[in-house]
C-alpha cells in the first residue's frame, strides 16, 4: 500500500501520531500513453489534515524545493480533508521520452500535516507532526502488459550456501510480499528492478523449495512455489 516504512518526522519528544489517510491502491499505473493516472486518498481521521503531493525518485530527502525531474506532476499539490471527506490525486504525465524495454519507477508523496488535538490535555509539549506516506508510481511504455503468473513464472531462484539469489529477467519491478521455504519460514525480499537480481541471506542453507506471494497492478496477491537451483 505504501512504501515500506513511515517516514515520521519526530517534532518533539511528547507527541501522537497516526497516519490518517486511507489510499484506495497500493501503486499507480501510468502508460506513456496516458495524459494522467489518479489515486484516491480519504482521511479516516477525527480531525482535518492538509496534504501536500509530489512525485519524486523516492529519495526521503526530496522535498518539493529541492526535486529536479518534473517528468510527471500531482495535482493538486496541496488539498486538505476533513473527517471522511475523500479526494482524487492526479497525476499527470509530462513525460517526454520512454525507456521503451523497460519500466521505470517513480514515487508520490504526501505529505499529511495533523494538527495538535484540542483536548488540553495532551496538548502540553505537542506541536504539529508530519507523515509522509510514498506510493509506487510505474512509468510504463505502451505494448507492456504485466501478466502476473507470466512474471511468476519468469522469476529464477539459486542458492549458493546460505544465500539466494533471485533474478528477475523481465521488464517489470517485482514486489515480493512474503516469501517462505524449508527451516526459513521469513525470508524478506526487497523490490526487484527489471533485468537485475536480488541477493538475501538465509538463515538456513537446507532448503530446496521457495513459496512466495507476488503483488499485481491491482493490489492483488498471487501465490506461488518454485524449486531453488
Amino acid at each position: 500500500m505504501k512504501k515500506s516504512g513511515i517516514f515520521i518526522l519526530l517534532l518533539c519528544f511528547s507527541f501522537i501520531a497516526k497516519a490518517n489517510l486511507a489510499l484506495e491502491g497500493s501503486r499507480v499505473i501510468l502508460y506513456h500513453s496516458d495524459r494522467e493516472a489518479s489515486l484516491n486518498i480519504k482521511n479516516d481521521g477525527e480531525l482535518p489534515v492538509v496534504v501536500q503531493t509530489w512525485v519524486d525518485d523516492g529519495n526521503p530527502e526530496n522535498t518539493p524545493e529541492t526535486i529536479t525531474d518534473v517528468s510527471a506532476l500531482s495535482l493538486p499539490p496541496v488539498l486538505q480533508l476533513k473527517p471522511s471527506e475523500s479526494q482524487r490525486v492526479r497525476v499527470i504525465n509530462k513525460f517526454t521520452h520512454t525507456d521503451k524495454a523497460k519500466e521505470t519507477l517513480y514515487w508520490l508523496n504526501l505529505y499529511e500535516i495533523m494538527p495538535k488535538p484540542a483536548n488540553k490535555k495532551y496538548d502540553e509539549g505537542l506541536i504539529n507532526v508530519v507523515i509522509r506516506l510514498q506510493v509506487k508510481v510505474f512509468y510504463r511504455p505502451d505494448d507492456l502488459i504485466m501478466v502476473i503468473s507470466d512474471v511468476s513464472r519468469a522469476l529464477i531462484f539459486t542458492k549458493l550456501d546460505k544465500q539466494l539469489t533471485i533474478e528477475n529477467p523481465t521488464p517489470f519491478y517485482v514486489t515480493i510480499k512474503s516469501a517462505s521455504g524449508e527451516n526459513n519460514p521469513n525470508i524478506l525480499i526487497p523490490m526487484i528492478a527489471p533485468f537485475s537480481k536480488q541477493k538475501i541471506n538465509l538463515e538456513d542453507s537446507k532448503i530446496n523449495t521457495i513459496n512466495y506471494v507476488l503483488i499485481d497492478d491491482f493490489g492483488g496477491e498471487f501465490e506461488d512455489k518454485k524449486e531453488i537451483k
